[in-house]
């Protein structure tokens, strides 16, 4: 949920003060979408030791 909040305000930051570089953007992106796996690891992790 932090991240989601982080990226809704950087893009209303862009938004507001003007695009930042494409590479910025990408990497936030990518950073996001690595945290959303590693997230979804731990859950599948933890459902398979409850198991």
């Amino acid at each position: 949920m932090s991240s989601e909040k982080t990226i809704i305000l950087g893009f209303a930051r862009w938004r507001i003060y003007g695009t930042p570089s494409s590479a910025f953007a990408e990497i936030v992106l990518m950073v996001h979408s690595i945290h959303q796996y590693a997230e979804d690891l731990a859950v599948v992790a933890i459902a398979t030791m409850a198991n």
